[in-house]
């Protein structure tokens, strides 16, 4: 009787210590997750401010910008930056000159993040689907809105989404990005929104 008191009592400590290592290690698997989702989802937003600084840069320069490797010759803060959602395309390319290929894709809206396993490139995320690559989990898509006031100075401090009345003027750009993933069968979102300007 002893022995099966003891067995008993043996076994509910291990089935308890069990119980807490699953635990810990499902947290551990959750928290991990997570911090890649909202790193990828800030990623997305530093991509558009890349975009935008580009511009800028070919505009001091007096150089035409290139939008999925095709010249813009009137280059603008914004070439390439339209109200409307995305993925991101050639995120790593660069053409003979070294300017960036990197452009928004309004074609691939699945926006599937593919992880790369070899080169140079290896354990990089991309919408991409390349050799060496496979389907990472995460779903990554960019949304901007375009910001105007009513006169060029914005004096008056109001922004207003350009789609609504009339003389406004481009300021600015709202970027919203969200990844989705799966974990445990569980549907996870990371949100990351910011808002650019054209302010030099």
């Amino acid at each position: 009787m002893e022995v099966i008191v003891a067995l008993g009592i043996l076994t509910t400590g291990l089935l308890a210590v069990w119980g807490l290592l699953d635990s810990n290690y499902n947290g551990e698997k959750e928290a991990k997750a997570q911090v890649i989702g909202v790193n990828l989802a800030r990623e997305g937003v530093e991509l558009v401010k890349n975009m935008r600084d580009s511009n800028w840069l070919h505009v001091d320069s007096n150089k035409p910008c290139f939008y999925k490797g095709v010249e813009i010759v009137s280059c603008s803060w914004d070439s390439g930056l339209g109200a409307g959602v995305y993925s991101i395309g050639n995120q790593f390319a660069v053409d003979d000159n070294g300017n960036p290929l990197l452009f928004l894709d309004s074609a691939n809206l699945d926006g599937k993040l593919f992880i790369t396993d070899s080169g140079d490139y290896a354990g990089f995320y991309s919408n991409a689907s390349t050799t060496g690559s496979k389907y990472s989990g995460y779903d990554r898509l960019i949304t901007i809105k375009d910001i105007c006031c009513n006169n060029a100075k914005c004096t008056d401090n109001a922004f207003n989404d350009c789609s609504v009345g009339s003389n406004l003027v481009k300021v600015g750009l709202d970027i919203e990005v969200k990844v989705n993933w799966k974990i445990n069968d569980k549907k996870r979102e990371a949100i990351v929104q910011d808002q650019i300007f054209n302010w030099r």
